[in-house]
């Protein structure tokens, strides 16, 4: 059984739609279900680690939603705690969702893979690298098989505003102007929703352990999304803002990814990402 927690969020719930489409037994807890944060949640987990689950961990409180702060960091590294304590021998496997802030973000510029050193500089990575640590310790303890997933920048439809392909387009659409930092030469790369749920569900019941980059292995500039989303929206305006940080440039090596993934599993490119947004009212579900 595959056991999704924090199956309502953005993505948690793109992992269980994806999963319920090609597993035959998934489960889904949302935090309304299942509260993470208070320390009875142990004991619903250690009732279910009796069923031998893969268990996929979604929840996190991410800094666009609960700020860069203290309280978030508590509560990210306090569901990790209660959701460990409550693990016990003969768990499958435990899928964690961790993020590339661990290499450091704004602090590091050049191209990740999993053997570049962890650097956090803000509460949600350091939040993030905490759990990662925790659950090595406590898996490996329990001889539970473990798999980090360190994500990149996911967008698609249901995303918050953020500065990410998703947020760039609601601002087009909304206000027809895209504001973009510095020169907009910041350079990341843009996984979308989709993608970065099928990776998780060919990962979570594979043999795959140890801590893996996701990403699409394209990087682009804010300025070239920004110049994509123009090209579908010719009346948006981009302008440049002073930058609140130095620039950044983040490539991602996805050999290892490749060799877990089939052969034929291919990546949705930034262009026909936000071709599907749009497709979506700029993936703004509420809308």
């Amino acid at each position: 059984m595959l056991v999704v927690l924090g199956h309502s969020g953005f993505i948690g719930r793109a992992v269980f739609q994806s999963l319920t489409k090609s597993a035959d037994k998934v489960a889904g807890l949302s935090s309304a279900q299942l509260n993470l944060l208070t320390p009875q949640s142990s004991a619903v987990i250690s009732n279910l680690s009796a069923e031998e689950p893969v268990f996929i961990f979604c929840p996190a409180v991410i800094p666009s939603q609960g700020g860069d702060n203290f309280e978030s960091f508590r509560k990210n590294t306090e569901m990790v705690f209660n959701f460990s304590r409550g693990l016990r021998a003969g768990v499958k496997k435990v899928v964690f969702l961790s993020s590339n802030a661990v290499y450091g973000d704004h602090h590091f510029s050049g191209t990740f893979s999993e053997s570049t050193p962890v650097i956090p500089h803000s509460f949600y990575a350091a939040a993030k690298l905490s759990g990662e640590v925790l659950l090595e310790r406590v898996c490996a303890d329990l001889g539970i098989p473990l798999l980090i997933l360190r994500l990149t920048m996911v967008y698609g439809p249901g995303d918050k505003p953020r500065y990410n392909p998703a947020g760039l387009l609601l601002t087009a659409l909304h206000n027809k102007k895209i504001e973009v930092f510095g020169e907009g030469e910041d350079v990341r790369d843009h996984l979308y929703l989709d993608d970065a749920a099928r990776v998780i569900g060919q990962l979570a019941p594979s043999q795959a352990v140890g801590i893996y980059n996701v990403a699409s292995g394209q990087s682009y500039s804010f300025r070239q999304v920004a110049e994509i989303i123009k090209s579908f929206l010719p009346e948006t305006e981009i302008v440049f803002k002073p930058r609140r940080q130095p620039v950044a440039t983040h490539h991602f090596n996805i050999s290892k990814l490749k060799t877990a993934l089939p052969p034929n599993f291919s990546f949705t490119s930034l262009k026909e990402g936000i071709m599907l947004l749009l497709k979506t009212d700029g993936g703004d579900k509420s809308s």
